[in-house]
């Protein structure tokens, strides 16, 4: 038997009270991994557009603060992509789901240009030896890489062709002279001893008088 009749008021009352589905939700997007943060004032919900009061949240998605109405919470997660996509920048080059791609592209032509620098250095060597324009198998080989290089390495040499602009006076030192008087050694063009002064028969022809 109730001795109070207004405490059975009061529980009636509670009991008809609407039952908010705010923290069921809240609860919804910590278990994704959200951290759930008070809204700031005049700040929107971003699927009714409707101004938020102490009771709207926030959280991280993507990279961006969202915020919601806690009525609103269930209509987000359900298509979260579609509302999403208001918060994305308008007319930007490249658009925030395209990160991975372009990620990749660039990887991919970064890796395409070491290798055909690489190839365009061991080209042209291998051309200067074979007698053949170094700059135009660098230039293949930076664009064809190692389609240009095998190409090259299949191509015979050209007999009798000159060598490149001042590779064509390279000096050949031979072995050093002793003198017979001081054994000071002597370079093999020399006609007399830097030591003694003796003077000595050249055993080579000087680099000098080639010029």
């Amino acid at each position: 038997m109730i001795h109070h009749p207004y405490r059975l008021f009061i529980v009636a009352a509670f009991l008809l009270l609407p039952v908010s589905d705010a923290p069921a939700d809240n609860l919804e997007l910590e278990k994704k991994g959200y951290v759930v943060l008070a809204a700031h004032e005049g700040e929107r919900c971003l699927v009714s557009g409707i101004l938020l009061d102490e009771n709207g949240i926030a959280f991280i998605y993507r990279g961006r603060r969202v915020t919601l109405h806690p009525d609103a919470i269930g209509v987000f997660l359900s298509q979260p992509d579609r509302y999403f996509s208001h918060l994305k920048p308008k007319g930007a080059l490249f658009q925030e789901h395209d990160a991975g791609s372009i990620a990749i592209s660039w990887l991919g032509l970064g890796i395409w240009m070491t290798l055909g620098l690489i190839c365009g250095a061991v080209g042209s060597h291998i051309a200067i030896r074979k007698g053949r324009s170094p700059s135009y198998w660098f230039a293949a080989g930076v664009v064809l890489n190692l389609v240009a290089l095998t190409t090259l390495l299949t191509r015979p040499s050209v007999e009798g062709s000159p060598l490149p602009d001042r590779l064509d006076k390279i000096p050949v030192t031979s072995a050093p002279v002793d003198c017979p008087s001081c054994i000071a050694p002597n370079h093999p063009t020399a006609s007399t001893c830097f030591r003694c002064g003796r003077i000595l028969t050249p055993s080579a022809e000087s680099e000098v008088k080639r010029t």
